[in-house]
Parts: C-alpha cells; sequence; structure tokens
C-alpha cells in the first residue's frame, strides 16, 4: 500500500506552478520509499510544466506515464506540454 503526501514536496516550475487548472499529488509506496506524483491539467488550454523532481531525489530519472503513449524514462528536470484535461505520472526511478 501507498501513502498520500500532503502537502507535497515536490519541485514544480513554470505556468503549471501558478496556474488554477493544476492539480498534483504526491504518494510514496510504504515498503519501497519510492514516490509517484500526478500532474492534471483540467484546464482547456495546454499547459507547461517543469518538473524538478522529488524534494528527497532532485536528481537522476524517473518514469513517465501520459495517456496513449508507452512509458518513457527521463532525466530530471523533465519539461512537457500537458494537454488540456489530460494527466502525467511521474514515478522515481
Amino acid at each position: 500500500m501507498g501513502e498520500l503526501l500532503d502537502p507535497p514536496s515536490v519541485l514544480i516550475e513554470g505556468p503549471f506552478a501558478g496556474s488554477e487548472y493544476a492539480r498534483l499529488g504526491l504518494f510514496r509506496n510504504s515498503e519501497t520509499g519510492q514516490c509517484a506524483c500526478v500532474l492534471a491539467n483540467l484546464g482547456d488550454e495546454p499547459l507547461e510544466t517543469v518538473f524538478g523532481g522529488f524534494d528527497a531525489n532532485a536528481s537522476g530519472c524517473v518514469y513517465v506515464y501520459q495517456p496513449f503513449e508507452p512509458r518513457r524514462e527521463v532525466k530530471l528536470p523533465f519539461t512537457t506540454k500537458m494537454a488540456p484535461e489530460r494527466f502525467v505520472v511521474l514515478v522515481e526511478r
């Protein structure tokens, strides 16, 4: 099982950070300590975000999961333009 971390401790920059349509949740696996962050764009316009990492891990790589795209591995920081009404899941590697 995992736990919701509230408030989330992640490094977020770009328009996503100040948007009223942006939502995020941070979860940690109780057994492994690995974190996953869910970023959501609830607006009707694309929204750019720069994910700088988790407070405890601001370097290295994350797995990126997006609807209709294969999983990929990227180095931090990670920049993406989120489509309207879509989400991205970033998982510590």
